[in-house]
């Protein structure tokens, strides 16, 4: 264990044998630093807050602070936890869960980038990416290998489906679904296929996904019941398009749409399946 002489580690914080803290660090009571952690200086770790193994936090980092809402009272104890292998960048800000809500959770593998900012009550995924000033709400939930541009704020209650990409700076105040793109002004783009690729998904699973896209998404009207039908009629699925369809079961706010079929549609086009082929080779052409 190497743990500065500066550093602050109030009575009953549990350590692990191999934490490293930098200069000027705070670790209250109660809280959990996993194996193998590596704390910078000017870190501070608050009470109920746990850090599985391998957290990278670097400066001026705090996990754990009280909820950013009316009323909340300053004894409040909320829980946070952070999974194994996650990174925190400089001036990453994560908050405690208020009262009867689960943990604010990060999954494991998760990069979170500087000054990265996750609310109270959040549930982000394994594998996500939020990139320089990501701004999340109260009680957003992001998926599995999502990626949020720089700069980019979410409105409370909003979803991020699993494999999602959203632009830099957009303004997204309604559920993105899962391996779709979206900026601006809750508008979507199209799917994710170069995500897609990159994460080995065969062709004619993408295949399938640009159908229910197509389907789902652009018609206009109520794309619940479209996607609910969808799941009736076509019986067990593969799990990325159960994935993309079920996430239409529920919204609180309603979900991004795309700003213009006909261009959504040419967008669709260009990406259309070609003959069998790696999903290297496939990238390379895209």
């Amino acid at each position: 264990m190497t743990i500065h002489s500066t550093v602050i580690v109030e009575p009953d914080a549990q350590l692990a044998d191999d934490v490293s803290i930098g200069p000027f660090g705070h670790i209250e009571s109660g809280a959990v630093v996993g194996p193998g952690a590596r704390l910078a200086s000017h870190i501070v770790v608050r009470a109920g807050v746990t850090l599985g193994a391998r957290v990278d936090m670097d400066s001026f980092t705090a996990i754990g602070g009280r909820a950013q809402m009316m009323g909340m009272k300053p004894d409040h104890l909320g829980q946070v936890i952070i999974g194994d292998d996650v990174v925190m960048r400089e001036g990453v800000t994560v908050h405690a869960s208020t009262l009867g809500q689960a943990a604010t959770s990060v999954g494991e593998g998760s990069f979170l980038m500087a000054h990265a900012h996750v609310a109270h009550d959040c549930q982000v995924g394994a594998h996500a990416i939020l990139t320089n000033g990501v701004l999340l709400g109260g009680h957003v939930m992001v998926g599995d290998y999502a990626i949020l541009g720089g700069g980019s704020g979410f409105h409370q209650h909003v979803r991020i489906g699993t494999g999602a990409m959203v632009a830099g700076k957009a303004t997204i105040t309604s559920d993105v679904p899962p391996f779709t793109m979206a900026g601006e002004r809750n508008i979507l783009f199209g799917l994710n296929t170069k995500g897609l690729i990159r994460r080995g998904v065969p062709r004619e699973v993408i295949d399938r996904l640009k159908a229910c896209f197509r389907e789902v998404v652009l018609p206009p009207g109520d794309p619940c019941e479209v996607a609910k039908s969808m799941l009736t009629e076509n019986g067990k699925q593969c799990t990325e398009v159960q994935q993309f369809l079920s996430f239409f079961a529920g919204s609180k706010r309603g979900f991004c749409r795309v700003a213009s079929t006909a261009g959504a549609r040419r967008y669709m086009a260009r990406t259309e399946a070609r003959p069998e082929r790696s999903p290297r080779e496939a990238y390379a052409e895209e």
